[in-house]
């Protein structure tokens, strides 16, 4: 079990993008999960992405998975090594996603912040169907 101060969860997030038309979301859609693979071995000045493996998720009309281990060069020359994992949907004209970034978990907390991810993307979705199956208020006054 890694201590408490051994592991981190560095970023929480989520983004939705919305598109003038569906089928330039789902062409998005289908060329952002193709290049996902390409990240493979890719390096910045700081950032080397080691290993990127897609996974499957069901949710609305299309969705994918990313989980990502990458080693982050630190500023003393050391090396920290980091996940990130990423669930993407697109929901007629919207693509929404969520990522969590962390290091330090045992691949059991690896598997639960994997399992909150989807939970927090399949959230989101129904936000969007929420607001998208509502009717707009109607002016008063």
């Amino acid at each position: 079990m890694v201590a408490a101060e051994n592991w981190l969860v560095t970023r929480l997030g989520s983004d939705v993008d919305l598109f003038a038309n569906v089928d330039g979301a789902i062409g998005d859609f289908q060329q952002s999960t193709a290049d996902i693979l390409s990240e493979n071995g890719v390096m910045t000045t700081d950032i080397t992405v080691d290993n990127v493996e897609l996974f499957e998720h069901t949710l609305a009309d299309q969705a994918a998975g990313a989980r990502y281990n990458f080693t982050i060069k630190r500023k003393d020359g050391s090396q920290l090594a980091a996940q990130a994992v990423q669930v993407a949907f697109r929901h007629g004209r919207l693509e929404g996603a969520v990522t969590a970034t962390f290091f330090g978990f045992t691949d059991i907390d690896k598997a639960n912040m994997e399992g909150r991810v989807k939970d927090l993307a399949r959230q989101l979705n129904d936000q969007i169907t929420h607001v998208l199956s509502s009717t707009a208020p109607s002016p008063t006054g």
